[in-house]
Parts: structure tokens; C-alpha cells; sequence
């Protein structure tokens, strides 16, 4: 069965390593980063289902890496998670704006963080999968299609 890639940048390395137990006892495959320019680095050869973010990074605001991937065809359907642990109501706002999935406040509720990475990874599968059919089905000629939830 396949795991899904999961991207964790947080310059704490604790965050990281309790994040990652987590995600991988959801049966997710994680990788870690502790700044921005290793999380680019990262992002240059590899393309994860979902990334985790922390916001405040040594190297930069978090959501610019949030942007810079919903700016990157490769990157713009990877699920993004911001996890902070800041909750002021325009850095949540910000956050959206930039192109994050959720927004997540630490400390963290583990059985509910592991379902919304999964359940956002899946949703942006199916998207994905939904968007492809879609130019497929036009570049053929054929209009709509019906979609039925199961």
C-alpha cells in the first residue's frame, strides 16, 4: 500500500520529532526540515501530499513557503497545514490567504492532527484527480461529467 509523503518544517526539533511519531503512527512517511531554505531545498527534488508548517522560522515567515508552493504547479496540491502557536484572528486569516489548508494551534490534539493531515491529503487527491479528468475530458470534446458520492 502506498504512504503518503509528508514534509514537517519546524525549527524545534522536539515539534518535529513528536509531529512525526505522530504522523507516522497514521502510517504517514515524514521527512523534517528546521528552516525555510532547507525546506526549499527539499521542495527542489521531491513533491510531499502535505506539508506542516510552523509559522515563525528562523529564516523567514512560514507562509512564504505557503505561498511559493501554491505559486509551483509541481507543489499547488500538496495539502499545508500551518501549526503554530500563535492563534491571533489575522494571522489566521493571513494564513488562508496564503494558501494553507488548515490552521492548527499548539499544542496539539494528536488523534485529531492525524485525521486532518489525512483527510486533507485525501481530499486534495481526489481534487487533483478531479481536475485532471476534467482538462482530459475537454481537450476530448466532452463536456461535464457526473460525480456521485459514495
Amino acid at each position: 500500500m502506498h504512504r503518503s509523503q509528508i514534509l514537517i518544517v519546524d525549527d524545534h526539533a522536539l515539534s518535529r520529532t513528536w509531529l512525526t511519531r505522530v504522523l507516522e503512527e497514521a502510517q504517514l512517511d515524514v521527512a523534517g526540515a528546521a528552516t525555510l531554505s532547507e525546506a526549499q531545498r527539499l521542495l527542489d527534488d521531491w513533491t510531499p501530499a502535505g506539508i506542516v508548517l510552523d509559522l515563525r522560522l528562523p529564516d523567514g515567515p512560514g507562509l512564504a513557503l505557503a505561498q511559493r508552493c501554491r505559486a509551483d504547479p509541481r507543489t499547488a496540491g500538496c495539502a499545508i497545514i500551518a501549526c503554530t502557536a500563535g492563534d491571533h484572528p489575522d494571522e489566521v486569516v493571513r494564513a488562508f490567504e496564503c494558501g494553507c489548508d488548515a490552521y492548527v494551534t499548539k499544542p496539539i490534539d494528536t488523534e485529531r492532527f492525524a485525521h486532518l493531515v489525512t483527510t486533507l491529503i485525501q481530499e486534495r487527491a481526489v481534487a487533483g484527480a478531479r481536475e485532471a479528468w476534467t482538462r482530459t475530458a475537454r481537450r476530448r470534446g466532452q463536456a461535464g461529467g457526473v460525480w456521485v458520492r459514495a
